[in-house]
């Protein structure tokens, strides 16, 4: 059982699903904390591909929008002289 699990089940209004005993807790907690942890399975959110795709727009954007901005306020230096 794990501490969350062991937290949930003595709060619990059943007598038969509450620990006996403070031994009881401690023998849970001390198998707790010994066992190794037991994390969910582990997947990448995003694959490399999809990260590299992403980069090539976002450069590709901010590309399209520096020369746009460069292009804007060079026209607004030509027509000042």
């Amino acid at each position: 059982m794990e501490f969350a699990g062991l937290i949930v089940s003595n709060a619990s209004r059943k007598k038969q699903d509450r620990l006996h005993d403070i031994a009881d807790a401690r023998i849970e907690i001390g198998d707790a904390v010994t066992r190794p942890f037991e994390s969910a399975s582990c997947f990448p959110l995003f694959s490399l591909r999809w990260l590299v795709a992403g980069a090539i727009v976002m450069l590709a954007a901010g590309l399209i929008s520096g020369v746009g901005l460069i292009r804007y306020f060079r026209s607004l230096l030509l027509l000042r002289q």
